[in-house]
């Protein structure tokens, strides 16, 4: 059984890693956004088509993540102090705005669920596929380009106001990330090498592929 000051730490630290993430994810939205801007011009059709679902999936999976850091450990932090307490309350009335926006779209949970995390199978219908039975374009979701770099502004926007309120315990979360971070493991194998052995692989799959078609030839 945890005393009540074990319990207020538990807390505390669940507090300071919401505030890390939710600037973490902001960073990362930043980024993406970048990409989805820059490559516009760079890249033809088909490439902009699976650059866009390959942004589009993991800024789902990020959004309810976001989500969850704010309402499940930010927003309901009981801090014991008044000062805290201020902020997180500031905090909320300040990003309000933003999140009336996003609960616009009203099924990026389910889509991240169904179609994301359930490899595009509806958990809640048998596991139905949502392309084999047309239910993919029900999904109330960003779906164009700007969709998607409108939401990724807001996670950023969200993300850099919740550094700045929180900026002592951003602080704190950083100089433990910074305590417990390895230097990289260097990596040795030669690109060369990989591309050989990858080569090697695939030369095997395919000698495998036509002796099958000659066997039901």
């Amino acid at each position: 059984m945890k005393t009540k000051k074990e319990k207020l730490k538990v807390n505390r630290d669940r507090f300071i890693e919401s505030v890390y993430h939710i600037v973490f994810y902001g960073n990362t939205a930043r980024s993406l956004n970048a990409l989805l801007s820059s490559a516009g011009d760079k890249v033809g059709e088909d490439e902009k088509m699976i650059l866009r679902y390959s942004i589009q999936s993991n800024v789902m999976l990020m959004f309810v993540s976001f989500m969850d850091e704010l309402n499940k450990y930010l927003f309901e932090y009981n801090a014991e102090d008044i000062e805290t307490k201020a902020r997180v309350d500031a905090f909320k009335k300040i990003i309000d705005p933003i999140l009336s926006k996003t609960n616009n779209w009203t099924d990026l949970r389910k889509f991240r669920n169904n179609v994301l995390a359930h490899n595009f199978r509806i958990d809640s219908d048998g596991y139905k596929s949502v392309h084999l039975t047309g239910k993919l374009s029900e999904y109330n979701i960003p779906e164009s380009t700007i969709d998607l770099a409108t939401l990724l502004k807001y996670i950023d926007s969200i993300s850099k106001i919740t550094e700045q309120i929180f900026q002592n315990e951003y602080s704190e979360a950083i100089a433990l990330v910074n305590r417990f971070n390895k230097s990289p493991k260097k990596i040795n194998q030669s690109i060369e090498k990989e591309t050989n052995e990858v080569n090697k692989v695939l030369i095997e799959v395919n000698k495998r592929i036509n002796e099958y078609n000659r066997s039901i030839a």
